[in-house]
């Protein structure tokens, strides 16, 4: 675990040292080196079989009133989605699917897109069988997808549902760029997909005749991957950037698509295989870098399993495990497979601190370090354990079962423990819950939430019970027109009053709905989508149980557009910036956003529509590159923003630095450039810096640090950086009579950053690496620098609150990087 706190005093003054916890998920517990879990080499050949099983099928009829619809479309989403559609018969079949879970839905021309609640479980080689019945009508919601040129796009995948995650009618955009959709009224989101092109997304109001998509011209990243030496191809390896992926062919080439402007560090995974590129690229709007190499070099491939206590396997994709390498930024995660596998294709050596979990279950903190060497890792388990239960019925205040609701618990501490969905007749069982007081809740359209939760005692093997009795809201209702009594849609209308609160979106009509607001006074009002409350005074409306009241909102006429170019010290326009806007203050200084930032189009241009307010301030950015701001800029204005020329900051680092990170930080700027250097000897080149006053550290850590001033445009290319060892520090603690003290919480603080400021202040920042001693009162303790070592001491096991006693202070140093102080003795115990 690790807590930190900034410091801020004058220069000169005693850097005072204050510590505050910021908790990582759990108290950090690292075992003992001879506890650490080392394993015999897995077979490769078996962990290919694992991540690439034989595929599934799902299939089935759709039918309407029972009869078959035909030219129905039938998708099916994990991470990626696959449709058919059915025949004549209604027929339709997704084959070649991979293992997993899978949100299947139906959608057809007239009807509303409808599928199975839960997800569908396929296993390797099954076929699932799985009738859709379609019923209920929708409202129409029609629009265009085009290019940010204004171009239409033909064949665009186009999805309409009232959330991301929800079955969504399923549309192809025709020659003209048009689509037609059906959803149910109200609140909408809609997205598109095109070959050539990003992802594109936006909120609308059903019913809906006028829905524009732009999509912005894709990148894309290509290369090759091999081994390092013999620079032979690797197939199938995984390829990475910033969350896009693609797959290595057999001669070793790789095309990473969808790719969005900015500044990426691609990298490899394979069986037994890691790697990255030497130097980080930035790619502009649409274009495509060929050429990349990324050299693959031998690592441990990881393989284990997640199972409960019972022996039974964690379900595929409701496990996962993360490994995160002490002293370094690297680390891995992986989900379930079949039988609760966990496959890490590529991991780096090192010491690793583990988390697993399973939904439902609880898991055993602490797991064991992880030490990765040379060799792979096989048949390693985390075990999880089945928690406490509570189960219960949610019901109205007439005791009639609330079908579909959301119950939801936390646990003691305020910690969000999770949810489940009601069943038909009200009931519902929440599993996995941590011992010990729970507060029991719920939600569902049309009632009140919950205004004092539910408590009750969690415990092992009984289950608690609770009933939870929601009462019915009232109504508010009206429409928002503009001065002329023209309506206006899409505006986010808000109502506050002293115990609720809510808010929606007027329709292409103008009106707007809220349901299940608590009995009251409100004040109604509009807000401006980057939450400055509109100027115009508020509407009173009085809300009562059962009913429904009607409020008339005016919208303000006084509003106002900024258009401006962006190009870069030649003039030439920049395709590719990102710009943000601000509302500037009575100080002169940019309050809230508004709103997300504006690629620029072809031209450089950019446009912000519907503004309120005075002055404004501008800055736009290139992802990984350079940036401007211009303030205050007052509305009508057509600002030309010229970004400056930028610097290199490059040279080498020293010492152990197979796997380190490199990092370069503005804090006056809030500019952070971090890249990982594998396997490069130390060298390294952050390019396209804007100018500033940067802080350069290696792994984070401030005995290595250098600051260098970097003018426009300047190269600074002969940087040298000295990793410093860090220490692992065992011992145990006893008491008085000798005994080990079990449970106890060891502190150990330690420097994270200290900086002079140019505004003459000192920030003194500290983390305090924690451990807990374990069954023989041992304990340790990663990542320390040289020098003095202040351990202190206190007891949670009686008291979470207990303050910590120092116990002693060793001195770190020399070539042993692993110190045994023995046994450190707390008077008193």
């Amino acid at each position: 675990m690790t807590r930190r706190r900034a410091v801020v005093g004058g220069l000169g003054a005693i850097a005072i040292a204050v510590i505050v916890w910021i908790v990582h998920g759990r108290a950090s517990t690292p075992a003992p080196a001879d506890a650490a879990i080392v394993a015999p080499i897995t077979p490769r050949a078996r962990i290919k079989a694992l991540l690439h099983p034989d595929g599934g099928a799902i299939a089935g009829r759709v039918t309407t009133a029972g009869q078959p619809l035909a030219g129905a479309t039938v998708c099916a989403r994990d991470q990626r989605v696959a449709c058919a559609t059915s025949d004549a018969s209604g027929a339709y079949e997704l084959a070649d699917l991979a293992p997993g879970s899978y949100v299947v839905w139906a959608s057809a021309p007239g009807f509303l897109a409808h599928g199975p609640k839960s997800p569908v479980k396929l296993a390797s080689r099954a076929r699932v069988p799985l009738d859709l019945v379609l019923a209920d009508a929708g409202v129409v919601v029609t629009g265009t997808v085009s290019d940010v040129r204004g171009k239409p796009i033909a064949g665009a995948t186009v999805r309409v549902g009232t959330t991301r995650d929800a079955p969504r009618y399923t549309a192809t955009s025709a020659t003209d760029g048009t689509f037609r959709a059906w959803a149910p009224a109200g609140d909408v989101f809609v997205a598109a997909t095109a070959d050539g092109f990003i992802d594109a997304e936006t909120d609308a109001i059903a019913p809906s005749d006028g829905v524009a998509i732009a999509m912005t011209p894709e990148s894309v990243l290509a290369g090759t991957v091999v081994r390092t030496g013999t620079r032979e191809p690797v197939a199938d390896a995984e390829v990475s950037a910033d969350g896009e992926t693609a797959r290595s062919d057999a001669a070793g080439h790789f095309a990473i698509v969808k790719v969005r402007p900015g500044r990426y560090k691609p990298s490899a995974t394979a069986i037994g295989g890691y790697g990255e590129v030497a130097e980080s690229v930035r790619v502009a709007l649409g274009q495509r870098i060929d050429g990349l190499v990324i050299e693959l070099h031998p690592v441990a491939a990881v393989i284990g399993a997640i199972v409960v206590d019972d022996g039974t396997p964690c379900p595929p994709d409701a496990g996962s495990v993360w490994l995160s390498r002490y002293g370094s930024a690297a680390s891995y995660t992986a989900k379930t497979i079949a039988d609760g596998t966990i496959v890490l294709e590529g991991v780096v050596p090192g010491t690793y601190e583990v988390s697993a979990t399973c939904r439902g279950f609880l898991p055993r903190q602490p797991y064991p370090d992880l030490v990765v060497g040379d060799s792979d890792v096989d048949s390693t388990i985390w075990k999880v354990s089945p928690g406490a239960r509570i189960t219960g019925r949610i019901v109205d205040q007439a005791s009639a079962p609330i079908a579909d609701a959301t119950v939801s618990h936390m646990e003691a501490g305020g910690t969000f423990g999770g949810s489940v969905a009601a069943a038909a007749d009200g009931t519902f069982a929440l599993t996995g819950v941590l011992p010990g007081v729970a507060e029991v809740s719920g939600y569902a359209a049309g009632f009140l939430r919950s205004p004092t939760p539910v408590r009750v005692i969690a415990a092992i093997g009984a289950d608690a019970t609770a009933t939870i009795v929601m009462a019915r809201g009232g109504g508010l209702a009206g429409t928002v027109r503009d001065g002329a009594g023209k309506p206006v849609a899409n505006v986010r209308v808000s109502a506050r009053g002293p115990d609720d609160s809510g808010n929606t979106r007027s329709d292409r009509a103008g009106a707007f709905e809220m349901s299940a607001l608590a009995p009251g006074a409100y004040d109604v009002s509009i807000d401006l989508d980057w939450g400055r409350l509109h100027e115009s005074p508020p509407v009173k409306a009085t809300v009562a149980t059962g009913q429904v009241s009607h409020v008339a909102l005016v919208v303000e006429a006084t509003s106002g557009a900024i258009s401006g170019t962006v190009v870069d010290a030649a003039g030439a326009a920049v395709s590719d910036a990102y710009v943000e806007i601000a509302l500037v203050d009575d100080d002169g200084k940019p309050g809230l956003r508004h709103g997300d930032p504006v690629l620029t189009d072809l031209a450089g241009g950019f446009t912000f529509t519907e503004l309120v307010g005075g002055k404004f301030n501008l800055r736009a950015r290139r992802r990984g590159g350079a940036e401007v701001v211009a303030s205050p800029v007052a509305l009508g204005a057509h600002p030309r923003l010229v970004m400056p020329a930028t610097g290199v900051l490059a040279g080498i680092v020293v010492g152990d630095v197979e796997d380190v990170t490199i990092a370069a930080e503005d804090r006056t700027r809030d500019l952070v450039r971090e890249e990982r250097l594998f396997h490069t000897g130390g060298r390294f080149a952050l390019r396209e810096l804007p100018a500033g006053r940067y802080k350069v550290t290696v792994d984070g850590d401030p005995r290595s640090s250098i600051t260098i001033v970097l003018a426009d445009g300047e190269r600074r290319e002969d940087l040298r950086l000295v990793v410093q060892p860090r220490f692992t520090v065992r011992g145990r603690l006893v008491g008085a009579s000798g005994r080990p003290l079990i449970g106890w919480r060891i502190e150990a603080p330690r420097l994270q950053l200290e900086d002079g400021r140019e505004d003459g202040r000192q920030i003194t920042v500290f983390t305090v690496e924690q451990a807990l001693t374990d069954a023989d009162g041992r304990f340790l303790v990663r990542d320390m620098p040289a020098g003095p070592l202040e351990i202190s001491a206190g007891d949670v096991a009686h008291d979470p609150d207990a303050g910590v006693k120092l116990i002693a202070t060793p001195v770190l140093g020399g070539a042993t990087l692993v110190i045994e102080v023995g046994d450190l003795r707390y008077e008193g115990r």
